[in-house]
Order: C-alpha cells, then structure tokens, then sequence
C-alpha cells in the first residue's frame, strides 16, 4: 500500500470482534419504502439493489444525521475490514479497494459483491478530520467501533445508522 492510495486508522483504536447478526433485506422492502423517488427525479439515487454472486455479499443501510435524524445525502460510507487476533481486533482502510457507497437523496446507500466478513463502517472522508468511524454503542460509553458481518449469498440490511458527521 502506498500512502496515497490508503488511511490507516491509528493503531491504538482496539475493538472487540462481535458476532452481530444481519438480516437478509427483502428487496421489494427497499422499492416500496421509497415512494415517489426514482432514479430520473433525483440527482442522488441508489443503484438497483440485487443478490449478490455466489460467494459474495451486499450492504445496505440508511445513514441519519443524529441531531436531525434527517437523512444524509451525498455521503460517502466505505466498509473498513476487521481482522482479528486472539481476543484483540483492529481494522484498517484501504481507500483503493474498501467496498464504498455514496447515500442517495433518502439516506439509503448499497454495497454490492462484498466479501462476507466483519466490517466497521466509516463515513465521510478518511482524509478529512470530519469522518466518522461508527461506534459500538451510541452513548460513547467504550471507545470500540461497531462491527457489521456480512452472509455470504445475502443482502446484508445493516439497519439505521445516525451518526455526528459535518462535512
């Protein structure tokens, strides 16, 4: 990795792997909770969620600005991969082959042909000093980020995420 092409999140953040179960979204779900929005009406829109290949996963979820709970759109939210060592996890985030998305005009954003495994979500630029790095719990009683795995052969809704960003 050269140091353009990746940001590697500093070595003292350690995080617990958790084994957070995701559930398979039902893609009709997604086309009927958006009503009146379609790809020609708006200039954010999300690309067809569909399975993935054998093998492979998609994300999806809807990011939330945590004062407003209002959707945040444009964003862009990239899938850092856990790795694990005893009882000790890290992640780092490779900008150049991360799995990234950008939030549509509702919040929602979609990651498809994922490798199944443990993910923590980073939102906004890791270059900047407004990203965000979700955290485990909302009431920042740890310093741990949350950890989303990925089944193979699914859609992954990984749910709502709100979150302190301002780009």
């Amino acid at each position: 990795m050269t140091a353009c092409s990746s940001a590697a999140i500093p070595p003292t953040t350690v995080i617990e792997a958790i084994q957070s179960p995701v559930e398979k979204l039902d893609i009709n779900s997604v086309v009927q909770t958006e009503p009146g929005i379609a790809p020609l009406e708006s200039a954010l829109s999300l690309p067809p969620i569909v399975m993935p290949s054998a093998g492979m996963a998609t994300a999806t979820g809807l990011l939330l600005d945590k004062a407003t709970q209002k959707p945040l759109t444009g964003v862009v939210v990239r899938l850092a991969p856990v790795e694990c060592k005893e009882q000790e996890c890290g992640f780092l985030l490779d900008t150049s082959s991360a799995p990234t998305g950008v939030t549509d005009s509702t919040g929602r954003f979609a990651m498809a042909e994922v490798t199944p495994k443990g993910y923590v979500l980073v939102v906004g630029d890791p270059y900047s000093p407004s990203y965000v790095i979700v955290p485990e719990k909302d009431d920042k009683s740890t310093n741990k980020a949350r950890i989303w795995t990925l089944a193979a052969d699914k859609i992954n809704d990984i749910g709502t995420v709100s979150v302190e960003y301002k780009p």
